[in-house]
């Protein structure tokens, strides 16, 4: 009998060792696969600007009066704005003013050109619409294409408006440069600048009287309510960005969420130096807002999301699930307390999620951000 005692104890002995030395699950934290939304964005800081800024400069050298204009009060076009008593000058002073005037009126030629070229333009818009408006009718082609031309006949309007006040605005600053050299040696008579467009006076920019260089900025005019979005982002990003996606608007300080569209892309890209001391290409994309904000004005800062692709009823997981397993990418699926490495198939790659095309169906469960502990077969325990 003795002996039975000890040979069970001896088995319960080398029973408790083994289980010591079993290996013990892992602890894994999980999420489900699962259908839902989904948007892929290209996030970046931006800044608000009046569309149609201008600012107006003195149109000859001499004394300016005071400029008793308020910021934030309205003013007229054709409204006086500043009185400039030119100062006597010399001929070869007389000869740059000459040439000053003509360099203006060669931009008035140049802006009107533009205004020309961009009608022009528009007409065919038009008839491109209608052609398309036709199709869409037979279902030949998806609405977006319609959509696409009927934004584009928009931007081209707006560039009409923006032209046209640069051909009113070169006009006003013939005029006054004109009135300047009428005033030669004259000190009894001043010059009137006047507005060469109504708006808010959004910035004085010379508020005492002193003698100032013809040139020189005096008053900033705009309208606080066309106001764009400017956000500059990578140009490997902006590759994806398209006129008429939408943008989000975050992070200006109201409560509300605000919404807008991308009219266009800066044809050209520039350098930027990143926070981290890195030279980065960068473009300016430029959007409108769906709904102007009330408490918004130019140059506040924003925080703007571009949405390059969203979709609905998306099989999606979490995007810290994935990794690179050879040339393909993979996960580790919690198989009833199993890791289980699956090889799948992905498409759209959003800031959290990711899109799955094959490989998992809904409702498993996939491991996040995997260690190096987990290989195919460990236990795992949530």
């Amino acid at each position: 009998m003795k002996k039975v005692w000890i040979a069970i104890a001896v088995l319960v002995v080398v029973g408790l060792a083994v289980l010591a030395n079993l290996p013990k699950p892992v602890p894994v934290e999980t999420a489900v696969v699962e259908r839902g939304s989904m948007m892929v964005t290209v996030e970046s800081e931006g800044v608000t600007r009046v569309r149609d800024l201008y600012i107006v400069a003195a149109p000859t050298s001499g004394r300016l009066e005071r400029i008793d204009l308020e910021e934030g009060g309205m003013i007229s076009a054709g409204a006086k704005v500043a009185t400039i008593y030119p100062a006597p000058i010399n001929p070869a002073q007389k000869a740059e003013l000459e040439a000053q005037i003509s360099a203006i009126e060669s931009s008035r030629g140049s802006a009107q050109a533009q205004v020309d070229g961009l009608e022009t333009q528009r007409k065919q818009a038009v008839k491109d619409r209608d052609r398309l408006q036709d199709l869409l009718d037979q279902g030949a082609i998806p609405r977006r294409q319609l959509e696409d031309a009927e934004l584009a006949i928009e931007t081209l309007d707006d560039q009409i408006a923006a032209a046209k006040n640069n051909v009113r605005a070169a006009a006003q600053q013939v005029e006054a440069a004109k009135a300047g050299r009428a005033t030669y040696g004259e000190n009894t008579a001043g010059v009137g600048v006047s507005a060469p467009s109504g708006g808010t006076v959004l910035r004085v920019l010379e508020k005492s009287e002193r003698v100032v260089m013809a040139g020189t900025p005096l008053v900033a005019i705009g309208d606080p309510k066309g106001l764009e979005i400017v956000v500059d982002i990578l140009s490997s990003d902006a590759v994806r960005v398209e006129p008429g996606d939408r943008i989000i608007v975050e992070g200006w300080g109201g409560e509300k969420r605000l919404e807008g569209i991308v009219r266009y892309l800066e044809p050209s890209a520039f350098t930027k130096v990143s926070a981290l001391g890195i030279q980065e290409q960068r473009v300016n994309v430029i959007g409108m807002f769906s709904e102007y904000p009330d408490r918004l004005g130019d140059g506040y800062r924003v925080v703007a999301r571009i949405v390059t692709w969203e979709g609905s009823n998306v099989l999606k997981i979490p995007l810290n699930a994935i990794f690179r397993d050879g040339e393909e990418w993979a996960v580790f699926v919690n198989d009833n307390g199993e890791a289980r490495l699956r090889t799948v198939t992905i498409d759209h790659r959003g800031a959290f999620d990711v899109e799955i095309t094959g490989g998992l169906e809904e409702g498993e469960e996939v491991i996040l951000h995997p260690s190096n502990r987990i290989e195919d077969g460990t236990s795992v325990r949530n």
